[in-house]
C-alpha cells in the first residue's frame, strides 16, 4: 500500500498527538494517585505519631485539643527527658518536629554565631529561633529551637522515631551546654 505524503502527514500527527494525549492522561492519573495517597496518610499522623511514640516508651499528646500539634515527653540518657512538638507543614505535606532548649535572650553575638555555624554540621535538623508561647509565664517570645521536617508522604515509622530522637538529643544537649547542664533558661 503506497500512501501520499499528505497521508503520511496525517497519520505521523494523529500518533503525535495520540501518544501525547495518553501521556498528559498518565501524568494526571500519577498527579491524582499521589495527592490521593497523600491525603490519606495525613488523616493518619496521629495514628502514625502514636505508634512512634509508644516505641519510644512516651505518651502522644493533642497539643490544643484540635488534632494538628502534638506534644511528647521523649526519655534521654542520665534521666533527663525533652519535649517534642510536632505539627504538619506546607499544605500537610512535612510534619515538623520542634524542641525548645532555651530563651533567645540569653544570645550574646557569639553564641548566636557558634549556633548558626553548628547547623553546617548538623543533619536533618537545624537550630532556629522561633516565637512561641510554652505555656510557661514568658508568653509568645523568641525561643531556642531545634528543628526537623520529615516530607510525610514517604515517611516510614523509623524515619518518623530517628527524627524524633534527633531532635530531642540535639536540643538537651545544647540545652545542658547553655545551661551548664540545668534546664533551659
Amino acid at each position: 500500500m503506497i500512501v501520499s505524503e499528505k497521508e503520511y502527514t496525517n497519520i505521523v500527527k494523529y500518533l503525535v498527538e495520540k501518544g501525547a494525549k495518553e501521556k498528559k492522561d498518565e501524568e494526571a492519573s500519577n498527579f491524582q494517585s499521589k495527592n490521593s495517597i497523600l491525603k490519606e496518610k495525613t488523616m493518619d499522623i496521629k495514628e502514625l505519631l502514636e505508634t512512634a511514640t509508644k516505641k519510644l516508651g512516651c505518651k502522644l499528646n493533642d497539643f490544643g485539643g484540635q488534632g494538628k500539634y502534638f506534644n511528647m515527653v521523649v526519655s534521654l540518657e542520665n534521666n533527663r527527658s525533652q519535649h517534642v512538638f510536632s505539627l504538619m507543614v506546607k499544605g500537610n505535606v512535612y510534619i515538623r518536629f520542634l524542641s525548645f532548649f532555651g530563651s533567645a535572650h540569653i544570645l550574646t553575638l557569639d553564641a548566636a554565631t557558634a549556633l548558626l555555624k553548628m547547623n553546617l554540621s548538623m543533619t536533618g535538623v537545624a537550630n532556629a529561633i522561633l516565637d512561641w508561647d510554652l505555656g510557661d509565664g514568658l508568653g509568645s517570645v523568641p525561643r531556642l529551637v531545634v528543628v526537623g521536617e520529615q516530607l510525610f508522604a514517604t515517611a516510614d515509622l523509623d524515619e518518623i522515631i530517628d527524627k524524633i530522637k534527633t531532635v530531642a538529643q540535639q536540643a538537651d544537649s545544647l540545652e545542658k551546654l547553655i545551661t551548664g547542664g540545668g534546664d533551659r533558661l
